[in-house]
């Protein structure tokens, strides 16, 4: 997994052989609001067709950012998110890739 950050815009890739995920967050501190999942365009030419649909990414990844909060004792929420159309979508891992954006969050904020 390779996790970067922009300017408060962090991006995490995924890929387990056939399996591939991007997760995007532009994260932020206070009380949790709305956000958008945006979809960006396929990379590649593979088709996952049955993954979780956008509500349930959505869904995840505020469950994510709850889990991740109440361990690290931090506030994060998140402003924007994205995916890539064709990437695997599988249960569990948009959750877990957002746990792991907001550890890399935190430790950036300490060092």
């Amino acid at each position: 997994m390779n996790i970067s950050d922009n300017d408060g815009v962090f991006t995490a890739q995924h890929v387990t052989g056939p399996t591939h995920n991007m997760l995007r967050l532009k994260i932020g501190r206070g009380a949790p609001q709305e956000f958008v999942v945006t979809v960006l365009p396929p990379i590649g030419e593979c088709s996952h067709p049955g993954g979780q649909t956008i509500d349930e990414i959505a869904l995840a990844i505020k469950a994510g950012v709850a889990d991740a909060n109440a361990a690290l004792n931090t506030d994060y929420m998140v402003e924007a998110a994205a995916i890539v159309e064709n990437d695997t979508r599988q249960r569990g891992i948009y959750e877990y890739l957002t746990r792991k954006i907001l550890e890399k969050a935190a430790a950036s904020e300490e060092s």
